[in-house]
């Protein structure tokens, strides 16, 4: 969620520079096919090397397979041996209620990964969007 929100931060001061520049450049009366004062938009946007694309997607993904690499682990190293039912009215044998510590445990594990993977979508959403 932190990478998220800095990277909607850092987009959005870049989309108010670059409407700012358009401003600056108007109230001078520079042409649109000056350079001056093009530092955080028309020229940026131009002139970024190739491998800026590169960077984003390799980061995107590793980012991605890691914290899928991560949460599959984790579910399966939680996944409990049997699932019983029946562990309330037993609760007095201690093997059940490891059992049901572990089925709990796993339940915790696949309801905390859906709102991971939401926030890590908005953020590789974000990423790519221009």
């Amino acid at each position: 969620m932190n990478l998220h929100h800095r990277l909607a931060t850092i987009k959005r001061n870049y989309r108010y520079l670059g409407a700012l520049e358009g401003e600056i450049r108007d109230e001078l009366g520079i042409g649109a096919a000056k350079v001056f004062i093009t530092r955080e938009s028309e020229f940026y946007r131009r002139n970024r090397p190739a491998f800026f694309g590169f960077a984003r997607i390799s980061y995107g993904v590793i980012l991605f397979a890691f914290v899928c690499l991560f949460l599959g682990v984790r579910m399966w190293s939680d996944l409990p041996n049997d699932w019983s039912t029946e562990w309330l009215q037993q609760w007095n044998n201690i093997a059940v209620r490891q059992n049901a510590y572990d089925q709990l445990l796993f339940c915790f594990d696949v309801i905390l990964a859906g709102p991971i993977l939401l926030a890590l979508f908005a953020y590789v959403t974000l990423a790519f969007a221009k």
